[in-house]
């Protein structure tokens, strides 16, 4: 968990890269504090609070003897899987079990 006070250090910099930190204390950072807050309060709501995601590995590893592939294949799906899970659009939108089969299709294209 990072503190606000660095988020908001770190987002002010990246804006305004010339300008000194606001002080702690004054009206401008207590604005950009709530609309921190606020920012996280909406992206909480919207993915209905569920921050546990279950990891597509599982599913290849399934699939992957139910379909009787090649060990390349399961070692390919394997990476694919693991690339998907640095996308939050991803993880977030697919259910694991169709990640999983993603990968697999994908490692079968490529190494075909």
């Amino acid at each position: 968990p990072c503190r606000i006070r660095d988020i908001l250090n770190t987002t002010y910099k990246l804006i305004y890269p010339c300008k000194k930190l606001p002080i702690p204390m004054d009206r401008e950072w207590d604005e950009w504090k709530a609309r921190i807050i606020s920012t996280e309060e909406t992206v909480l709501s919207e993915i209905g609070f569920q921050l546990n995601a279950v990891c597509p590995h599982q599913f290849v590893l399934f699939q992957c003897n139910d379909l009787k592939t090649s060990t390349a294949v399961a070692k390919l799906s394997w990476s694919v899987a693991n690339d998907c899970m640095y996308s939050q659009h991803i993880m977030l939108s697919y259910p694991p079990h169709q990640i999983s089969a993603a990968a697999i299709f994908v490692a079968m294209q490529f190494l075909q």
